[in-house]
């Protein structure tokens, strides 16, 4: 479990078409015995409608006068988009080599020349990817006034966005670090320097991903499989598609 920071812009310049950027900063911590800086990833893409679609709904805003409270029933349009999306995205992460021994990947150390696996060891890697996929968004976006009896005027404001995608991923390029340094303990010196060998790598993955906002508040939810150096989701010997998966949560605060 890392933290990471995100920030996530979408412009939409007609109603056919959209564009986001994104950059992610993924905070290494908790590595014992490796010194790990934090990595980074841009992310650039569009999306463009193939459909639209209005459905109208009835929401009720209700407002208080001392002891009496008013409900107001008012219609509200929500807009659903159907397209496809496409992304490129670049930067560098850490793979983490876990438990398992049959993860595609051993060490070779430069001192002795043994060849072995290294549990919870940091490998550094930088990548660029492109994502095809489909997306699905809804968008909301009124101020109703409602006027009391005492002739008070009491406003509420909705604002609403949702999207899934689900996308394809290709990486274009999965350079695994050459060399990596480990402490033998919390204070051993000197290093121990291994020469790493990926013996499997997949260059293919997918994501799917949901994004929630209303006023100022943002959840977002994504899992998938990244491409790279393949391990297991489980103790089974054969190859599974939860192979190299993933799952993310994020909450932010952001203006639409």
């Amino acid at each position: 479990m890392l933290p990471s920071a995100f920030a996530d812009l979408h412009f939409r310049p007609s109603k056919w078409v959209m564009f986001h950027g994104a950059v992610t900063n993924q905070f290494q911590l908790g590595w014992q015995f490796q010194k790990v800086i934090d990595t980074r990833t841009l992310e650039v893409g569009a999306r463009v409608f193939l459909g639209r679609r209005t459905i109208d709904k009835i929401k009720t805003f209700t407002a208080g006068e001392g002891a009496w409270n008013y409900d107001f029933h008012f219609p509200v349009k929500v807009l659903w988009n159907l397209g496809i999306t496409g992304s490129y995205r670049l930067g560098r992460g850490v793979f983490n080599t876990g438990l398992d021994p049959n993860t595609s990947i051993r060490f070779e150390n430069l001192e002795t020349h043994k060849v072995s696996f290294l549990e919870q060891v940091a490998v550094p890697y930088a990548f660029s990817e492109y994502a095809v996929g489909f997306v699905l968004n809804t968008s909301t976006n009124m101020k109703v006034t409602a006027i009391l009896p005492s002739s008070q005027r009491k406003s509420r404001r909705m604002k609403t966005f949702t999207e899934f995608r689900v996308e394809l991923i290709y990486a274009k390029m999965n350079e695994v670090a050459k060399e990596i340094s480990i402490k033998s303990e919390s204070n051993g010196y000197p290093n121990q320097n291994f020469l790493v060998i990926v013996k499997d790598k997949s260059n293919l993955g997918y994501r799917i991903s949901g994004f929630f906002r209303r006023k100022l508040i943002g959840f977002k939810v994504e899992a998938g499989a990244k491409p790279g150096i393949n391990y297991r989701f489980s103790g089974a010997e054969k190859k599974s598609i939860l192979n190299r998966t993933y799952m993310q949560f994020g909450i932010g605060f952001g203006w639409m």
